[in-house]
């Protein structure tokens, strides 16, 4: 038999860590081979996920072609939670009495007409000049139209020749015979029975397969080749032909600022900007967003990519296992590490509900204004609760820091 090298894969997906252990029929004296590639979000993975194809290699090419796949599994994305309710908007004031409307003043008198001036004298008209003699009119000349000639005799219309007589029909030939079938050939011998192709998940830890943990997934055929039981059910390690990983990506970055800032910084974009300078005054790669929100509606549930990683402190400890974890309202540390690695426990300018979406409060006028005639919401960077986002509002001339979150 001959056998087939297994190679390894690495794919990069939030993957749930299950899948089934299945047998199909193969072929005897091939290897199982697998096809992994991305499977969007739908009806086999609500999530989006991974679809693994695998079967025997039949034509021994070593590529699974569309004919030899036996079985399909998929490798599904956890999916996000519900968001949490959205606190209720605060009451509108009352609207202050119309003014009544001033009286009109009266409308002034129209002046006399003016005098027509008198019409000026129309002047004599010229007379006629008389009109000359008619002149004498020549006279008409002949119009009587010259003789016809005479018309030539019409000739005689020669005689129909005689239509020639209709050739005779041909006898129809006699009907040919139909010659006999042929004897059937002996029928072929019945095939050996082929051997089921197997494939196995077990979960991944961290390492050099996936820098973060994942899924391992192999494949082969129950052929007991070349060490193992064969037809027992079990995919044995030396019936592996081929194994391929599933890897969790690493979780992304959240800091808050070591720099603070008071209620103007050209909005929320202006935020953003702040972001990304501390992260390259600190070295740290990646593109940086601000977790505020404006009157503008401008808020981290619009403008943040989701995470299927994770999100964690510069330190490696982690604060969400994804976007629905960091918006149901609790944290699993707080965010009080700065982009240098040191401790921050102040405000921290926000405008945001726990489930990320603008919370409709004060924005120091879409983060325009730094004196104390307005205010802006802020959370605290030492809670890990709710109050991470929301502890209060202050006035816009007070120093506060900003939540900056790698995308």
């Amino acid at each position: 038999m001959t056998r087939k090298l297994a190679f390894l894969t690495c794919l990069s997906s939030g993957a749930t860590l299950s899948l089934s252990l299945v047998a199909c029929s193969g072929s005897d004296g091939t290897s199982a081979l697998m096809n992994m590639e991305d499977e969007p979000i739908g009806v086999n993975c609500e999530s989006g996920g991974t679809k693994v194809s695998y079967g025997a290699d039949v034509d021994g090419d070593g590529a699974l072609s569309e004919p030899e796949i036996e079985g399909t599994k998929y490798v599904c994305d956890g999916a996000s939670g519900l968001d949490g309710a959205k606190g209720d908007a605060g009451p509108t004031g009352p609207t202050g009495p119309t003014g009544s409307t001033g009286p009109t003043g009266p409308t002034g008198a129209t002046g006399p007409d003016g005098v027509a001036g008198p019409e000026g004298m129309t002047g004599p008209q010229g007379a006629t000049g008389d009109t000359g003699p008619a002149g004498s009119m020549g006279g008409a000349g002949p119009d009587e139209p010259g003789p016809t000639g005479p018309a030539g005799p019409e000739g005689d219309t020669g005689d129909t020749g005689p239509a020639g007589p209709e050739g005779d029909t041909g006898d129809t030939g006699p009907e040919g015979n139909t010659g006999d079938t042929g004897p059937a050939g002996p029928e072929g011998d019945t095939g050996a029975t082929g051997y089921t192709s197997l494939i196995t998940t077990t979960p991944e830890p961290a390492g050099w397969n996936c820098g973060t943990a994942g899924l391992k997934v192999e494949v082969g055929v129950d052929d007991g080749l070349p060490t193992g039981t064969e037809r027992n059910g079990i995919l044995e390690a030396g019936e592996v032909d081929q194994t391929s990983y599933v890897c969790t990506p690493p979780p992304v970055r959240a800091f808050v600022t070591s720099t603070t800032t008071h209620g103007s910084f050209s909005g929320v974009f202006g935020a953003d900007g702040i972001c990304q300078t501390r992260a390259a005054a600190a070295g740290l790669p990646g593109t940086y967003l601000a977790w505020i929100a404006d009157t503008s509606a401008a808020d981290p549930e619009t403008r943040f990519s989701r995470s299927p990683g994770g999100y964690a402190l510069i330190n490696g400890t982690r604060v969400a296992d994804d976007w629905a974890d960091l918006t149901d309202g609790s944290l699993d540390v707080a965010i009080n590490l700065t982009e240098l690695s040191t401790t921050y426990t102040g405000g921290v300018w926000s405008a945001v509900s726990t489930n990320g979406t603008y919370s409709g409060g004060a924005a120091c006028n879409g983060w325009t204004n730094f004196t104390n005639l307005q205010a802006g919401e802020f959370g605290a960077a030492n809670a890990a609760n709710s109050v991470w986002t929301f502890a209060g509002s202050t006035t816009c001339d007070s120093p506060q820091a900003i939540y900056c979150f790698q995308q």
